[in-house]
């Protein structure tokens, strides 16, 4: 039995993303004691306690002091320095799975040094997000090198990760004998949030009432591709039109000194706490996700996106969050509503979901994004 590793580099695990997005699924599907996860992170970067098999590699380099530096060169050289790293601690024969771009490229370079197989699970198309994002610039040295790793890592990989139908089409139109699979982002239902009694519990906490239409975004807002701005008028539109808004984000505290906000009956709060967060996502009635158009909006379906879906709720998708757009047109139409334009607004006659409704969401998204398929990762049996 080959041992397998999950790496991820420059992130936290400590993260509420990372822990919903691979701690949470790994144990989901009964993985947290066959997978091993090695994170290898900055010195200061705040470690993950209490996690079974969490290997933490506190060496290294912030990703702002080399990333697209010297035409990508410095890239190159700090993935080989992790290389190097990581030949001490991975077993020869592992089966690792590399979170995004760069870890991926680490892990290739460890190829070199001993046998193992590369899962390249990609999360995003890192290229152009970042092209979109204006750290890379389009053209230049560091962005014609970083084409090439793509396709190097696309066609060095077992098997590439890709979260959506229109991501997998862009790596197999670059690369036509990858071996590329959709494995969505993962969001794994709690019945027990979906009780009436959870619900109502959840909103006292918000100060809503029984019969208001709550909205709800879950997630950080900057000036990137969750733009603050544009989510602020979103949410004055609803508070207009006599929703509820529920906004749980890190940036509650900008938020609410927005003059959009003043003496508004939004609930705006920073929640740490992942179960209280859930209940409160749970209590609302739709979640949102919107975003400006980039090179990959083809490619984006969000986390927050099937978070919502998991919860019970129905959704209101911007158009160019692409493949969340086409999920909902494929399989959650009853469930969904595409809102257009660069300002988009909420519908006038938006009702409340219904207990049935919810269930009946929450059902669905399960098949689809539920912890089981974590299992796929790695190719095993969903037994």
């Amino acid at each position: 039995m080959k041992p397998l590793v999950y790496f991820v580099a420059n992130e936290s695990v400590s993260s509420g993303l990372l822990r919903a997005q691979l701690l949470q699924p790994l144990e989901g599907a009964g993985l947290s004691e066959r997978v091993e996860v090695v994170n290898l992170m900055h010195p200061m970067a705040r470690p993950a306690q209490g996690v079974r098999r969490l290997r933490t590699l506190r060496c290294g380099i912030p990703a702002r002091l080399y990333q697209f530096k010297l035409g990508g060169l410095l890239d190159r050289l700090v993935a080989m320095y992790y290389a190097i790293v990581l030949a001490f601690v991975i077993p020869r024969g592992s089966v690792v799975v590399a979170r995004s771009y760069f870890s991926a490229l680490a892990v290739a370079m460890l190829k070199r040094i001993k046998p193992i197989d590369l899962v390249f699970d990609t999360r995003s198309q890192f290229v152009q997000e970042n092209v979109s994002a204006g750290r890379l610039q389009a053209g230049s040295a560091a962005h014609k090198r970083w084409l090439q790793i793509e396709l190097s890592l696309l066609n060095g990989s077992a098997k590439v990760l890709a979260v959506s139908e229109a991501q997998a089409k862009y790596y197999r139109g670059v690369a036509p004998q990858a071996r590329v699979q959709v494995i969505p982002c993962f969001s794994q239902p709690d019945k027990r949030l979906l009780g009436r009694n959870m619900r109502d519990d959840g909103r006292r906490q918000m100060g809503f009432g029984d019969e208001d239409v709550v909205i709800c975004y879950y997630g950080s807002l900057d000036q990137k591709w969750n733009n603050i701005d544009m989510y602020a008028d979103f949410f004055a539109a609803c508070l207009k039109a006599g929703y509820r808004v529920c906004i749980i984000t890190p940036s509650a505290d900008e938020l609410r000194s927005d003059p959009r906000f003043k003496d508004s009956e939004a609930f705006i709060e920073r929640v740490d706490d992942p179960a209280r967060a859930r209940q409160l996502i749970a209590a609302c009635d739709y979640g949102v996700i919107i975003m400006k158009k980039a090179d990959d909006w083809e490619s984006r379906l969000g986390v927050k996106f099937v978070e919502y879906l998991g919860a019970g709720l129905q959704v209101m998708v911007g158009e160019w969050v692409g493949a969340a757009a086409d999920t909902v047109r494929r399989h959650f139409p009853d469930a969904g509503t595409i809102v257009a334009g660069t300002t988009p607004r909420p519908s006038s006659n938006l009702q409340q979901t219904s207990d049935a409704q919810r269930l009946d969401i929450a059902s669905r998204a399960e098949s689809m994004f539920g912890y089981h398929k974590m299992r796929d990762v790695f190719d095993l049996d969903a037994a």
